[in-house]
């Protein structure tokens, strides 16, 4: 009985505050500009995928995570990343830019991470890890009320 108590108690406090939290993905293009001179071509796109994880602690301001993964491969070249970050968002539906419940929001964003890098040519492979700082914007549709 005193298990169940709990369990209904936590369950009651993790739903508390469900709509701070927001779990997502992006499917998007990475451009890259090589200034190395390697057999790629010097402006290149790659298609990644990536998931999220936020929680907003204010109606400006969230904080979250994200992982993604990418491949390109031309040829005898196969370029990949892989990165996790941690980032800051700005939105703009806190009620002083845009209304709280508005269908189109605009967000802006911060956050830097760590990065793996491969290059595979003719069966020789390249990695290099490093750090990274990166800058996002966005726009965020609500379907329903919130």
């Amino acid at each position: 009985m005193i298990v169940f108590c709990l369990l209904v108690g936590l369950q009651a406090q993790g739903q508390h505050d469900l709509y701070r939290w927001s779990l997502g993905g992006k499917v998007g293009i990475l451009g890259f500009n090589n200034d190395k001179p390697l057999d790629l071509p010097t402006e290149f796109d790659q298609r990644v995928y990536a998931l999220t994880l936020y929680r907003r602690l204010n109606n400006t301001i969230s904080i979250g995570g994200e992982i993604m993964q990418g491949e390109t491969v031309s040829g005898s070249v196969k370029h990949s990343i892989e990165h996790g970050k941690l980032a800051l968002q700005f939105h703009t539906d806190n009620g002083s830019f845009l209304n709280e419940r508005s269908f189109f929001a605009p967000y802006f964003g911060i956050g830097s991470g760590y990065q793996n890098l491969e290059l595979e040519q003719d069966g020789v492979s390249n990695t290099k890890h490093q750090f990274f700082v990166s800058g996002e914007a966005g726009v965020k549709f609500r379907w329903n009320d919130r």
